[in-house]
Formats: C-alpha cells, structure tokens, sequence
C-alpha cells in the first residue's frame, strides 16, 4: 500500500480508506488466512475463535466484531477534584474517588496499527466511575480495579484519526 485512499460507501457516508487495506479488500469481514499471511498481524489464532455477525446498526447493517490485530496504547491518570467531576457525569454515575474529595480522569492514547478499519489512532478522555452497582469503601474497589488493570469509566471525548472510525463509532455505537 502506497497511503493512496479511496472513497467507499459506508452506512450512508462516503469516507475515505486506503487502496488495497483491510476494509478495501474485506469489508470488515475478513478472509483470516489472508490477515495470517500478514506479518504486520501477526498471530491471529484468538481471533478465529471468535465469529464475525452481520448486525443492525443505526446506519444499516455491518459486520461486528472489529478486529483490532496489532494495537497499543498508553495512559495518564490525574487526580481531580470530584464536584468538578461530580458537575460534567450523568445521573447516576459517580466518580471513584482515589482520596477525600478526588477522583480520577484517565486520558489514554491508543494506536491500531494492524485492524479491520486500517490503522487509526485516537485519544479517550474520561472520569473512573464506580463500578454499576457497586458499594461499600472507594478504596476496595480502587484496589480491585488496580488487581483486575481494569476500571470503569464514562468517557468525554473520544477523537479519531480516520473518517470511517469516526462513522462506526458515532454512528454504530
């Protein structure tokens, strides 16, 4: 691929993709052993295990799960003052507080260099909540969540760097 695009149709849209990539050639429903053939992808054999269905989106149907081969990602916690929190999360969400009076605003970075949509990145910025139910001390389940390296959060903004990522996520989801 030489970073030439090309325009296809996606739920509605026009967006530009990359002349002879993943979503070029497959649709987001792709031929596995042609991904296993890819150094770039590397070794794909959890990804076999798991079917690809054709679903119901707001834009019409498109295949689901995307396939994300090659990602990372890196991520900043700052602590910030839960009334400023408390003021910016929908009812009834609640800020996990990290101690009195502060919680947590995460603002990860990811890059996906080898998945179904070519490779995009993008930038997540969003307040931990409490787990959906959960109750008793912040302190537990900031313990838990650091145990499990995962957390709970609402999610302010999330910038992409490719027109179809941005069409799939806020239209799909």
């Amino acid at each position: 691929m030489d970073g030439r695009t090309i325009d296809v149709a996606f739920g509605g849209h026009k967006v530009p993709v990359l002349a002879g990539g993943y979503y070029d050639r497959f649709r987001s429903n792709p031929d596995l052993d042609a991904i296993a053939r890819d150094p770039a992808a590397g070794n794909i054999d959890f990804f076999r295990r798991i079917p690809k269905q054709k679903i119901e989106s707001r834009i019409g149907p498109v295949w689901a799960p995307n396939f994300y081969y090659r990602s990372s990602s890196v991520q900043l916690l700052m602590s910030a003052p839960v009334s400023r929190l408390k003021a910016i999360l929908p009812e009834p969400l609640d800020p996990l507080r990290v101690c009195p009076g502060y919680g947590l605003v995460a603002l990860t970075f990811f890059s996906y260099a080898v998945c179904d949509n070519d490779p995009y990145d993008e930038a997540s910025v969003a307040i931990v909540i409490r787990r959906p139910g959960a109750c008793g001390p912040h302190a537990l389940e900031l313990a838990a969540a650091i145990r499990r390296r995962s957390f709970h959060a609402h999610v302010l903004a999330l910038p992409v760097t490719t027109e179809i990522a941005r069409v799939r996520g806020v239209e799909c989801y």
